[in-house]
């Protein structure tokens, strides 16, 4: 895998011998300069994308095991198009879903902690005035919400694993079977 042209930036974990797949088969990014392109906003927008009253409903998930907040307090999980849609840390360890809009929809989490594995789910039902959700290990986890307003479409820019297109927030720890 090339992360910003350089093929050593991301560190697969691919030893079968260890029992735990998490550690085995997760992606370690190193908080500063690692991003996974998974494709155009093109693509993205036609799955969960959509504007106003024609914004798709949709889940992401993730296992991940922070290190820290990431780069510039804002570890980023997944972000689509120019953060139009984006899993990420804020700079208090708390993870945060967002959608642009001309009010953003936000779901925040309580804090979690550093080196620890966490299931993270975030959703989104739809729609010009939906509330996204966060949960953690199962249960839900909105220490605060805001519910969007005119969510925005997708954004011209790439999608990414453990960044932004940017190249600005990179996540720092493993992240682990991404859905």
């Amino acid at each position: 895998v090339k992360a910003n042209g350089r093929s050593d930036d991301i560190t697969f974990a691919s030893s079968r011998s260890d029992v735990n797949t998490m550690l085995t088969s997760s992606i370690t990014f190193d908080g500063a300069d690692d991003i996974i392109n998974i494709g155009g906003h093109a693509y993205w927008e036609g799955l969960i994308g959509g504007a106003g009253a024609n914004a798709k409903a949709f889940s992401v998930s993730a296992w991940i095991y922070a290190a820290s907040d990431g780069e510039s307090d804002e570890g980023t999980v997944i972000s689509f198009g120019a953060d139009d849609r984006k899993l990420y840390f804020n700079n208090n360890m708390a993870m945060k879903i967002r959608l642009a809009g001309t009010q953003a929809g936000i779901a925040q989490t309580y804090l979690l902690s550093v080196n620890t594995w966490y299931h993270i789910v975030a959703t989104y039902p739809g729609g010009n005035t939906g509330t996204p959700s966060i949960y953690v290990n199962g249960a839900l986890n909105n220490a605060s919400t805001q519910a969007a307003s005119a969510p925005e479409a997708i954004a011209d820019n790439i999608c990414c694993i453990g960044n932004i297109s940017t190249g600005a927030s990179t996540f720092d720890g493993k992240i682990h079977d991404v859905t």
